[in-house]
């Protein structure tokens, strides 16, 4: 029922779990689930006068370089933010809306919290490379740092303690 479809999509875009903005091809903005709303600190009477790049420039600070999609035209990018005493990582992804003529008709955002598994990488990282017991650098760190010093200029400083008991 083509009367209901609005009604469904609004109920569909407020149901997404992760924030959501959609925008025109000027970057004004169409639609943004209460997530969205929540994160940038709006509210529905604010929606058209909503700044996303400035917002983005100012409250997102980027945590790696974009990717670039071009054949599914999405730009993917991770940016950390901060708010409410808590600091966020969020994948951005920004994906062109085309229309049958393969023109843009506009830009469709998904925020994603990819904090736990950045903290649990970071956390794993942390254990396959120092020593449990001392938390010192092992024999993996040691290799992995000598690898990318590898056309560098450096001295390596060795001991031998006989009898050396820790």
């Amino acid at each position: 029922n083509i009367r209901n479809l609005g009604n469904e999509l609004s109920i569909l875009v407020e149901n997404i779990p992760p924030p959501m903005f959609a925008a025109t091809t000027d970057w004004v903005a169409v639609r943004m689930n209460s997530a969205f709303m929540e994160l940038s600190g709006t509210d529905n009477s604010e929606m058209e006068a909503f700044d996303y790049k400035k917002w983005k420039e100012e409250c997102l600070l980027p945590s790696s370089e974009a990717v670039v999609d071009r054949e599914r035209h999405i730009v993917k990018q991770e940016f950390s933010w901060t708010g409410d005493g808590e600091t966020k990582i969020f994948l951005v992804m920004e994906q062109e809306v085309r229309d049958h003529f393969d023109h843009i008709s506009g830009y469709f955002c998904l925020l994603e919290d990819v904090t736990l598994q950045r903290v649990h990488l970071q956390e794993m990282d942390q254990m396959v490379t120092t020593d449990v017991l001392t938390g010192l650098y092992n024999r993996r760190f040691f290799y992995s740092y000598l690898t990318e010093q590898a056309y560098k200029l450096w001295t390596l400083l060795y001991m031998d303690l006989d009898g050396f008991k820790g």
